[in-house]
């Protein structure tokens, strides 16, 4: 038998039931799609219009038969163990009202990160690149909305900013600066790789969101933009046959270079911004340093570990040490304990490996294989500095990796022009 997938017509190499899907409908729901990405740009109050959408349209897309392929089994599983384990965590916290409402809330982006693989595994390419637009288009919304409060628009500053850095639509302006790094890695790709009359949206996102992630003064979003766009550019580079492509990427990638820095230099004539340039573009600061500064505390929370096999408790890291972990890993160790620090780093593994198999044994996937590798590997690093285990765009980047995974191996790429030859054996 046949399932129909949502919102698009029925495939015969998945297995289900079949349920009827009128084009009025399928368009219907990709927008809704589209929609539940976008609004991932407006977090100021929660719940915000992404938790509101995200529920009925991750419900409407699996009552419309949307199925967990086979190969997503292992990222639901990691996925579990660690909601598990948050669960064991939540026992042990001191205010167990905000704890649940912590663990609820990393439940559904769980859920969320679940649906993007479901829904990408079907139609990798459409689909990553529709959210991609989706993506981009907030983050322009939001980076000017950053950039007009930095500059105090009509008053816009309290709205906007926070300890005179741009937030944007976000709470905190080092979540609203990955989240521009992840349009503009994506307008980075889209110009090394499409023909200049394809280029003016994707310059818009490049120009507009780098002025926001600038003015975010967020170190971790300075870091995860040049290595993101490093490996972005190099992938495509190395994975480019022709020595003319070649030299234009190279072309392109200094000529982008010379831009970022004389504009760099044109912002920094400005002395608010210089000032504060300079402050946050020291390595280490003074609440970073010390026994009891941020690295400090991190020492001792892994130590800690030893003795907590279960965790600390939701919060409770906070609550005995002053600060947050600002460690992904540690504060996975501290609120899941051992079992959710081997889910998540597992989790993280697991996904890089196979998403270099699908870059080097899928060309057709490059296109939207490139961008999703290099920004996931890049959150990966930025989680030693920074706490992204509740971030949106995380869950985010992580559905679209494996339901690219996901397709890679139920449907393995064939070079039809080598099907007659033997094949080496190893």
């Amino acid at each position: 038998m046949t399932v129909q997938a949502p919102f698009s017509p029925p495939d015969p190499r998945d297995a289900g039931v079949p349920l009827r899907v009128t084009p009025l409908l399928a368009l219907l729901g990709h927008v809704c799609v589209w929609l539940f990405v976008f609004s991932g740009f407006f977090v100021i109050r929660e719940p915000s219009p992404y938790e509101l959408l995200g529920v009925p349209v991750i419900g409407a897309a699996f009552l419309f038969g949307l199925t967990f392929p086979k190969p997503v089994i292992p990222v639901v599983a990691l996925l579990s163990l660690y909601l598990i384990s948050g669960f064991i965590g939540m026992t042990l916290a001191s205010d167990p009202a905000a704890a649940r409402f912590h663990v609820a809330v990393t439940a559904f982006l769980v859920g969320t990160s679940i649906f993007f693989a479901c829904y990408c595994a079907r139609e990798p390419i459409a689909r990553i690149g529709a959210i991609s637009t989706a993506l981009q288009c907030g983050a322009l919304l939001s980076a000017l909305a950053g950039v007009a409060g930095y500059l105090n628009v009509a008053g816009t500053a309290e709205t906007f900013t926070l300890f005179g850095r741009a937030k944007g639509t976000f709470q905190d302006p080092n979540v609203f600066g990955p989240f521009l790094v992840i349009a503009f890695v994506f307008a980075v790709y889209q110009v090394l790789s499409k023909p200049m009359r394809s280029w003016g949206f994707p310059m818009l996102v490049v120009g507009v969101c780098l002025a926001g992630i600038l003015l975010s003064f967020s170190r971790a979003s300075w870091g995860y933009l040049l290595l993101a766009t490093a490996l972005v550019a190099g992938l495509h580079y190395a994975l480019t046959p022709h020595l003319a492509e070649r030299i234009r990427i190279l072309f392109l990638a200094s000529l982008g270079m010379t831009g970022a820095v004389v504009g760099l230099l044109i912002a920094l004539s400005v002395p608010d911004i210089r000032d504060q340039f300079l402050h946050r573009a020291n390595l280490l600061n003074s609440y970073d340093a010390g026994e009891l500064g941020r690295f400090g505390i991190q020492a001792i929370g892994f130590q800690m570990s030893l003795d907590h096999p279960f965790g600390l408790g939701t919060f409770r890291f906070r609550e005995l040490l002053g600060l947050d972990p600002h460690n992904v890993y540690l504060n996975a160790l501290m609120a899941h304990g051992w079992l959710g620090f081997f889910a998540y780093t597992t989790l993280i593994l697991l996904t890089v490996q196979h998403l270099l198999k699908v870059i080097l044994f899928h060309p057709p996937l490059r296109v939207v294989a490139v961008p999703v590798f290099s920004l996931f590997v890049g959150m990966a690093f930025m989680g030693l500095v920074i706490d992204t285990d509740r971030w949106r765009h995380f869950y985010l980047l992580l559905g679209l990796s494996w339901g690219m995974i996901a397709h890679s191996i139920t449907r393995p790429y064939r070079d039809d022009r080598h099907a007659n030859e033997r094949q080496p054996t190893f």
